[in-house]
């Protein structure tokens, strides 16, 4: 898809250089690539744990839902 939209962020000069040394360390070719996949593959990885941690919450609240019929049908 065509970047045809631009976002400017205003930093300090340390911020600028704080960002494109991590950027440099990390293998980024820019800060442009960087920043973009700080903020869009991120969301995307925490928004899939989130989803995982929110199955597994349900699984465990349905599990002792059923637990706790059991025990009340056999008593």
């Amino acid at each position: 898809m065509e970047r045809t939209k631009i976002i400017q962020v205003r930093v300090t000069p340390e911020q600028h250089s704080r960002i494109k040394n991590k950027a440099a360390s990390k293998g980024y070719a820019s800060v442009s690539s960087f920043v973009l996949h700080c903020v869009l593959e991120r969301d995307l990885v925490f928004e899939q744990h989130f989803d995982e941690m929110y199955k597994a919450i349900v699984r465990k609240s349905q599990n002792a839902q059923l637990s706790s019929d059991l025990k009340s049908s056999s008593v």
